[in-house]
């Protein structure tokens, strides 16, 4: 699937402001990448990994025009995660992933919100009619957001050991 449009910098939910990465976001996403949180996705890795992966992200955003947003909280500014589409492979849909960076910011709903605000934008700005999404088979909490998004659990294989796909048809409106 070629998906040459450019999505837009900057979204915006009640709660949150999704931004494309910055370097001032590293200190928070080092912390992240460096923790067990990241044990679901292959970490923790080093701080310089971390900063590759953060330099990957903002990457993305110039060789496809789009990628992962950094989640903000409105009322703070504080960086708390990240969510959005990627491509690594263009015979692929592009991807969505969304994650918290500290454990103490999960319940709240922002996730959720967060990735449910890509979803919209990419169906209603950029006409984009499919996503997929790549879960751990462990990772309960994902996986109840994939379900709440409209992710359809694939009969497809995810694409590394114990990790499940969600395919989203954007045709349908998402939750």
């Amino acid at each position: 699937m070629s998906t040459p449009l450019i999505a837009a910098e900057t979204l915006a939910t009640g709660r949150l402001v999704l931004r494309r990465p910055e370097l001032s976001d590293f200190d928070a996403f080092a912390a992240y990448t460096m923790s067990e949180r990241t044990l679901y996705i292959g970490g923790p890795k080093s701080r310089r990994l971390a900063f590759d992966k953060l330099a990957n992200f903002a990457g993305h955003w110039l060789l496809r025009g789009y990628g992962r947003y950094t989640i903000t909280e409105k009322a703070t500014g504080r960086a708390i995660g990240h969510v959005g589409a990627f491509c690594h492979d263009d015979s692929l849909p592009p991807e969505l992933a969304w994650t918290l960076w500290d454990g103490a910011d999960e319940g709240k709903g922002y996730a959720r919100e967060a990735a449910a605000e890509t979803l919209r934008h990419y169906r209603d700005n950029l006409g984009w009619t499919e996503l997929v999404a790549y879960v751990h088979e462990d990772n309960d909490g994902s996986i109840a957001i994939a379900r709440a998004l409209g992710g359809v659990l694939s009969p497809e294989p995810g694409r590394e050991p114990l990790s499940l796909r969600f395919d989203f048809d954007l045709r349908e409106k998402a939750a």
